[in-house]
């Protein structure tokens, strides 16, 4: 009989459904959404899907990626802007680019007023490539072959984090080289393959194959330490340059997010990013994990912020 009841109340509970996932403290019910301010296919965007695939997973509901491009980004951050401080929206965007868009237009939107810091995303390495017919095979040696073709050396730019770094490595390396501008690394780096412009300093992501088929010339890495992308490249430093330039991609939440819940997406964020498969998975599109704290992202904004509005209030350049 003893034997009967304990295979009968094994049999119950094998009915029983398996629990969901717990439903996140910080957060209310329903699906959750990451606004990016890029079309689908580019590399904030894969990084928005791969964070929403794992986060959604933790928190048992559906994360949904909402791509609103325009406007340099803007489009993407005033809806978050306008968002309830709940916890369920999130903006995926560089740092600069909001910095760029409230810097021109101060009174339309503010960053600092209007959104809160969450985490890091990823570090996106900047690298100068060049046309393999440009006689240099380092940095140095491209910085003297410049330095003696004042206003003969044309580079490309496809956005403004492009045009202004690109500004600042010119300015600091003493030489003077034609801005031309395209609509994207989908024109910039033809325009490059066919010698129209003969440097670009640009995110990895769109070189990478065309650097290790040598069709084009990666002289240097702007980050401080060489890269998981392009590990074999060496840094501007390495080549004598004091410049440093990285992209990144970070998130942000509505202004009023409650401390703790921004506390706590940063840690499911950080969780996610150091899975070794997420890590690799973003070194494929050109991009390294790196999920700074909120503390950490709001003084990489100040510092990023001073340089790139030193840089625009100049006067040494119209950012059309």
């Amino acid at each position: 009989m003893k034997q009967l009841l304990v295979r009968l109340g094994l049999a119950a509970l094998a009915t029983l459904p398996l629990a969901a996932p717990a439903q996140p403290q910080h957060q209310p019910g329903g699906p959750s959404r990451i606004v990016v301010g890029f079309p689908p296919g580019g590399s904030n965007d894969i990084a928005a899907r791969l964070l929403a695939e794992h986060l959604g997973r933790k928190w048992g509901h559906a994360v949904i990626v909402e791509n609103r491009p325009g406007g340099n980004t803007s489009i993407a951050s005033t809806t978050v802007a306008a968002a309830e401080g709940d916890g369920r929206t999130l903006l995926l965007t560089p740092p600069s680019s909001m910095i760029i868009e409230s810097t021109l237009r101060p009174s339309a939107f503010d960053p600092n007023r209007d959104l809160v810091p969450v985490s890091g995303v990823a570090s996106v390495p900047y690298v100068l490539v060049t046309n393999a017919s440009v006689p240099a095979a380092t940095l140095g040696e491209f910085v003297s072959y410049a330095r003696s073709q004042p206003g003969k050396i044309n580079y490309g730019w496809a956005n403004p984090g492009m045009r202004i770094a690109s500004e600042i490595f010119a300015k600091t390396t003493g030489t003077e080289m034609v801005a031309v501008g395209y609509k994207g690394a989908s024109q910039s780096v033809p325009a490059l393959l066919g010698n129209e412009v003969q440097m670009l300093l640009l995110d990895a992501a769109p070189v990478v194959g065309l650097i290790k088929t040598g069709r084009l010339k990666a002289l240097a890495v702007s980050t401080p330490a060489r890269t998981a992308v392009l590990p074999d490249v060496p840094t501007m430093r390495e080549g004598g340059i004091q410049f440093d330039w990285t992209g990144f991609m970070a998130l942000y939440a509505p202004k009023g997010t409650p401390r703790t819940v921004v506390e706590q997406i940063h840690a499911d964020v950080a969780e996610v990013l150091a899975r070794p498969d997420v890590a690799s998975r973003l070194v494929a599109v050109g991009a390294d994990a790196k999920a700074l704290p909120p503390a950490d992202l709001r003084q990489y904004m100040e510092r990023e912020g001073k340089r790139i509005q030193d840089v625009l209030r100049s006067g040494a350049f119209k950012l059309d």
